[in-house]
């Protein structure tokens, strides 16, 4: 997809019928407008190579809510940023493998460069 393709479109290309898709074709986090909420043709693609701050991902290997595909589309877009997959975590990777989630962040955070005085 082209850093131009909507959210909507975005996230459902690998996640058909899951739980982020119901959100976006009912209005509620991306759709409708109101506090929290983006319009529905809202991409943050474009504006991802712009960010200077460090980033590093940490997703869950089996996660049927977000594909695998998405992090790894943004960490691509995104100078510097990182990715790790959690091995047999789920959305929750934080819930689902707490010692493999918190081995991944430390050592993430680890990697971050030191913030400059």
């Amino acid at each position: 997809m082209s850093p131009t393709t909507p959210w909507s479109s975005w996230t459902r290309a690998g996640a058909q019928g899951t739980r982020a898709d119901r959100l976006v074709d009912r209005g509620g986090v991306r759709g409708g407008g109101g506090a929290g909420r983006a319009p529905a043709d809202y991409g943050p693609r474009p504006r991802l190579g712009g960010l200077r701050v460090p980033v590093h991902f940490l997703h869950g290997e089996l996660d049927t809510e977000v594909p695998l595909k998405v992090p790894r589309e943004c960490a691509a877009l995104i100078p510097g940023a990182g990715l790790t997959v959690i091995e047999g975590a789920g959305h929750m990777s934080q819930q689902d493998q707490p010692e493999r989630f918190n081995t991944a962040l430390r050592a993430a955070l680890a990697s971050m460069p030191e913030r400059a005085a």
